[in-house]
């Protein structure tokens, strides 16, 4: 299984998130504790969980 950064997410439903075993990569704590950041209207996120669903 291969897996790149540029795949096509696009339908309702969709999830995007972070393995788990990133969970604690310093980068990853870093960004998801940053308030310097637009969530786009079309997904919700869940930070505490580093998970995003497309809900249109």
């Amino acid at each position: 299984m291969a897996f790149a950064a540029n795949i096509l997410v696009s339908r309702h439903g969709d999830v995007i998130e972070v393995k788990e075993k990133s969970h604690e990569i310093p980068f990853v704590l870093e960004a998801s504790a940053s308030a310097e950041r637009d969530l786009p209207d079309y997904m919700d996120v869940d930070l505490g969980r580093l998970r995003g669903t497309f809900v249109r």
